[in-house]
């Protein structure tokens, strides 16, 4: 019995494999054919606004698609006592690669409203599998494979988490919402400040300390537009807003790994 749950483990495993492979290879052809005749940042400057970071903020996916990776390589060194781990983490990972394949190519047909939708999914999704990592925590024989499960996810937690507000931002750009008459530097503003806040408390209830870097990242990529070229310094608001968030999420992560590191 225990040999047939193993061999279905390690089927799991590679079906893993190929989705996240299959995932790799669509976001390749996004911008390569380009899927839809654009690339996926050509779409971005269609919806262009003052959330937007500059074109080298996204250049982040590389390390969470690379760490994803070196996640599945791990999990075929996981120690049989997290055989539930692995069963529930990769069902919902599995998902997570339909859900990032499903957003290019609605993305790139300019479906809007969708593409928010399944971004909210993938948001969801990843909740939940930072629920399972924490919940296993105590589980894992390796502190190697811990790290680079809670890393991995993290990271594209707290990337996903900004994608949703700047996929927000951009659906309300192609309904050529007005704002109610208040000017996109406060809006803007305050989108960034509710960021901050849902952040904080998304870190404070998961303890997850990489979650906060791709979130400083996209911030940072944001200042560096508002701060050099065309928008420079035209929007101070929308700067000290950013200066404010840096300031707050790099203290509680400098705090987070101050505390992990004298446990």
């Amino acid at each position: 019995m225990f040999f047939l749950q193993a061999r279905n483990v390690d089927k799991v495993k590679y079906l893993s494999l190929f989705l996240y492979s299959f995932m790799i290879y669509t976001n390749y052809l996004a911008n390569a054919l380009p899927i839809g005749g654009i690339t996926t940042g050509e779409v971005s400057d269609l919806l262009d606004n003052l959330f937007t970071p500059s074109g080298f903020t996204f250049s982040i996916w590389g390390v969470i698609y690379l760490s994803l990776f070196t996640f599945l390589i791990s999990l075929f060194k996981i120690s049989d006592n997290l055989k539930p781990f692995i069963e529930k983490i990769l069902f919902l990972f599995n998902i997570n690669c339909l859900l990032n394949i499903s957003w290019i190519f609605v993305w790139h047909y300019k479906l809007f409203p969708i593409s928010l939708l399944i971004m909210l999914c993938l948001l969801y999704n990843l909740i939940l599998i930072s629920r399972i990592i924490k919940n296993y925590h105590k589980a894992f024989q390796s502190f190697y494979i811990y790290n680079i499960t809670s890393f991995s996810f993290s990271i594209y937690f707290g990337w996903i988490t900004v994608a949703t507000v700047a996929n927000f931002t951009g659906l309300l750009v192609s309904f050529e919402w007005g704002g109610f008459g208040i000017s996109q530097e406060i809006w803007t503003s305050l989108i960034i400040l509710v960021a901050t806040g849902i952040a904080s408390f998304t870190f404070l209830k998961n303890k997850a300390i990489w979650y906060l870097l791709p979130i400083i990242w996209a911030f940072y990529g944001i200042y560096f537009k508002h701060t050099n070229g065309v928008l420079e310094n035209n929007y101070p608001l929308i700067i000290y807003a950013l200066l404010f968030g840096i300031g707050v999420l790099s203290v509680l992560l400098f705090k987070g790994i101050f505390k992990k590191i004298n446990k």
